[in-house]
């Protein structure tokens, strides 16, 4: 568990970063945590496609190196062209659905966020798709993964599902814990953001009724360019800047019930298998299923149009 904690990026509160203009922001310390736990799943999403599920970060060679170098510089906290997810156009991007930069951001309009980010992002190694309503429409997802290279051949780009969901009133109906906990038994699944009311965390695995998390609510230093450029060179070298073996712990029954839900298919094969073992009553991975679905999984189309879309 040590050495896949240690494989998660760490994003966490900056101060004395570039302002976001045209606000006056030079730290989103008290209303970034929304943010900063969607660039961590985010940037779990990008490294599953780019460096696989067991990449080693002690160990990485001259090609992983430049790739990890290059997810850090797309979440670095600068306005600058490179920086497509940086908390400057993040927040930006979330004034584009009626807030303010400063706001606390809540789980759907987070997705949203990174959903539009990755659409102006060129080359994404991945596509985002949003659940309308707590509901997934397969054919959906298979048409925005599958790309048509002729009449009869396409190819499947990796589609990051994000499903935002609500799991009771004002606290977290219990009896969507067995399928919570179900959750991390699945190998597409890439953790989940929630938390508590207006403190959001990244949720990555768990142990019996425990779920494990990274916490964004720390204010480090803004790392200007230059000495981003030497972490770069030095790979995991200054890993407490990006990555972080400080993994926290909380009762499941203590989830506030909004939060997001994130799903990785590299390939159409991992797609297929989801939705078999998701819709299988028999399934130990069943998770659309039941009394308590954590979602619905429907084989249609949705005929409505997303709200932010």
């Amino acid at each position: 568990f040590f050495m896949d904690g240690m494989r998660r990026f760490y994003f966490t509160y900056r101060k004395g970063f570039p302002t976001i203009t045209p606000s006056f922001y030079t730290s989103d310390m008290g209303w970034g945590c929304t943010y900063r736990t969607c660039q961590m799943l985010l940037a779990e999403s990008f490294a599953r496609v780019m460096l696989g599920r067991f990449w080693d970060p002690f160990r990485m060679n001259t090609h992983e190196s430049t790739r990890h170098s290059r997810i850090i510089e797309w979440f670095h906290d600068m306005d600058t062209q490179q920086a497509f997810y940086s908390i400057h156009r993040m927040a930006r991007t979330a004034t584009e659905m009626d807030k303010r930069i400063g706001d606390w951001l809540g789980p759907s309009i987070a997705a949203h966020v990174m959903r539009r980010l990755s659409i102006k992002h060129p080359r994404c190694p991945l596509t985002i798709h949003v659940a309308i309503d707590q509901t997934v429409y397969a054919s959906e997802v298979r048409k925005q993964a599958l790309a048509y290279v002729d009449v009869d051949k396409s190819i499947w780009h990796p589609l990051l599902l994000l499903v935002p969901v609500r799991l009771g009133l004002s606290r977290l109906n219990l009896s969507y814990i067995p399928k919570i906990k179900t959750l991390f038994q699945i190998p597409q699944s890439v953790g989940l953001v929630g938390g508590k009311p207006s403190r959001s965390f990244y949720f990555v695995g768990r142990q019996g009724d425990n779920l494990f998390y990274l916490d964004p609510h720390v204010t480090r230093q803004h790392v200007p360019r230059s000495a981003t450029t030497d972490v770069e060179q030095q790979g995991i070298a200054k890993a407490d800047e990006y990555h972080t073996t400080h993994i926290c712990s909380m009762p499941i029954n203590r989830l506030d019930p909004s939060m997001l839900l994130g799903f990785l298919f590299n390939t159409e094969a991992e797609w297929d298998t989801f939705v078999l073992a998701a819709t299988d009553k028999e399934s130990q991975r069943s998770i659309c299923t039941g009394s308590s679905p954590l979602f619905t999984l429907m084989s249609g189309s949705s005929m409505m149009t997303p709200q932010f879309d």
